[in-house]
């Protein structure tokens, strides 16, 4: 199975245009927030070929990374993007790695798990 673009944009509905200010403000620290935007995230991949495996697989590692700090480790590890946490805009940084691996991870999942 490839990953294209049903793929891609089954993800940016799912993140971006089902995902409320409520959730995005505060899923890192509650459950019910992240798996909220978690179920709703998952609603566009049901239109999509997946199977039971890739669908649950995809769903959890994106509650794993929403839920937990990461993103914020894997940039202070390796020193990436650090500067704007100190100013007051978006992190624009941490929001592309963040992007980065979940695509990374459907990919691996599209093109490796049956």
């Amino acid at each position: 199975m490839n990953f294209n673009i049903p793929y891609l944009l089954a993800h940016f509905i799912g993140d971006f245009l089902l995902q409320s200010d409520w959730m995005a403000t505060r899923k890192k620290q509650s459950n019910i927030a992240c798996s909220i935007h978690v179920i709703l995230y998952m609603l566009p991949f049901i239109f999509v070929e997946l199977s039971l495996i890739q669908f649950i697989l995809i769903a959890f590692q994106h509650w794993i990374q929403d839920r937990s700090k990461f993103i914020a480790w894997y940039c202070k590890t390796f020193g990436i993007f650090q500067g704007e946490l100190k100013q007051k805009v978006l992190p624009w940084g941490h929001f592309i790695i963040d992007q980065i691996f979940h695509v990374i991870w459907m990919y691996v999942v599209m093109n490796f798990v049956i």
